[in-house]
């Protein structure tokens, strides 16, 4: 059945007594008024895609003045503050205190330590990627808890508290908490 109308409509094109043009099937003269609807529509198309890039240049590889300053800021929030000194760790052999000094980093790039007896220290302190450089700003530096020296700096920020070892190439740290 199905193949006797196909050979009927067949037979109707072929014979010129359906033109392509009246033939549902075909939808040739629907071309062109479809492709004059699709212009404004792919030129919109490419505008709206090409105006939602965005323009790069080489120099956005480097990091820039505007981002090193910061991360040094941001560095520098996270030290700021009062700390608790829990460990000093010499060759791997550590002490935890019971009772332990406080330091205290300002924004002024000032540091005032308070130990348990109550005396305070006060050290300068400077900050370059991950290091920090602390002087002892008193008169004895022998009598110092912290020696006079350029640490490197490792944030940990744990469930409760952002720890901060402060290692010193001769295999000494001290290990701090806020």
């Amino acid at each position: 059945m199905v193949s006797a109308n196909f050979r009927h409509l067949a037979s109707l094109v072929s014979g010129g007594q359906i033109s392509a043009l009246k033939c549902p099937t075909f939808h040739t003269r629907d071309w062109h008024q479809f492709e004059e609807l699709m212009k404004p529509t792919l030129l919109f198309v490419l505008i709206v895609l090409l105006g939602s890039c965005e323009l790069t240049s080489n120099k956005t590889t480097e990091p820039n003045e505007e981002a090193k300053h910061s991360e040094k800021n941001q560095i520098d929030e996270r030290l700021i503050g009062e700390w608790g000194i829990y460990a000093h760790i010499v060759n791997e052999a550590g002490w935890n205190c019971n009772v332990c000094p406080r330091i205290v980093f300002d924004g002024s790039n000032m540091a005032t330590l308070t130990l348990p007896s109550g005396d305070k220290e006060v050290y300068e302190w400077s900050r370059s990627a991950n290091k920090l450089k602390i002087i002892f700003a008193g008169d004895n530096k022998a009598e110092s808890y912290l020696i006079d020296s350029q640490y490197e700096m490792k944030f940990d920020q744990q469930e409760k508290f952002i720890e901060l070892v402060l290692s010193l190439p001769e295999n000494e740290q001290y290990i701090l908490r806020k």
